[in-house]
């Protein structure tokens, strides 16, 4: 887990990098927001441009100490590839963020709306894949008070979880092929659906085997 922290600090160090050499190129205002169409819909100054660096290194360096704190911190580092993945989506997630922004500085016509939605998906997969390994914790998992109650809710919990999500992923990455709006109605609505399914599931489970 350690290189995937040294690795994600090194990207977050060459994302600032990256933003002092495109700083000179860029114009006084670049996007800050884009709608569901991939139209720029708010303009900020050229300092957002250091923001992608300053997500990726905040982060990891978040992510680093919460198992030091979290009371079951052990059983994070006992989590297979789950929370090291998370790591490493989030710091790819902002160098995406952060080429999307100095190409569109540069005046290219991107397609955010297609690209960040395709990577939110993936993202889903990932995590969704990697979430049954999670142990028990109060940081990183699907914490409810049915989980973080019962070891057997828990496991059985993130293992229906871990496939809703996997759904959901693939519902962002064919919803960015479908007209506006439908292509953020569609996997947000899918996405609101799991959740609600997935706390139902952790709730009925708990009330079985608390009457068992």
């Amino acid at each position: 887990m350690k290189k995937v922290f040294i690795f994600s600090l090194v990207l977050g160090v060459l994302q600032a990098v990256a933003a002092i050499v495109a700083w000179q190129f860029m114009p006084d205002m670049l996007p800050a927001n884009w709608g569901v169409g991939g139209e720029v819909t708010r303009w900020t100054g050229r300092w957002i441009l250091f923001l992608p660096a300053m997500l990726t290194i905040g982060v990891t360096l978040l992510l680093y100490f919460v198992p030091k704190i979290d009371p079951k911190g052990e059983n994070i580092k006992r989590s297979g590839k789950g929370y090291p993945a998370v790591i490493i989506i989030i710091a790819a997630l902002a160098t995406v963020i952060l080429i999307t922004t100095i190409l569109t500085g540069l005046g290219t016509n991107v397609p955010i709306h297609i690209i960040i939605p395709i990577f939110i998906g993936i993202m889903f997969i990932v995590i969704g894949n990697y979430l049954p390994q999670a142990k028990q914790n109060y940081s990183y998992g699907i914490r409810m008070p049915w989980t973080l109650q019962n070891e057997e809710v828990w496991a059985k919990t993130h293992r229906v979880g871990g496939r809703i999500f996997v759904i959901v992923g693939l519902l962002f990455i064919g919803g960015a092929f479908l007209p506006i709006p439908f292509n953020l109605i569609a996997p947000f609505a899918g996405l609101f659906a799991g959740l609600v399914f997935v706390t139902i599931y952790a709730y009925r489970t708990y009330k079985k085997l608390d009457r068992k």
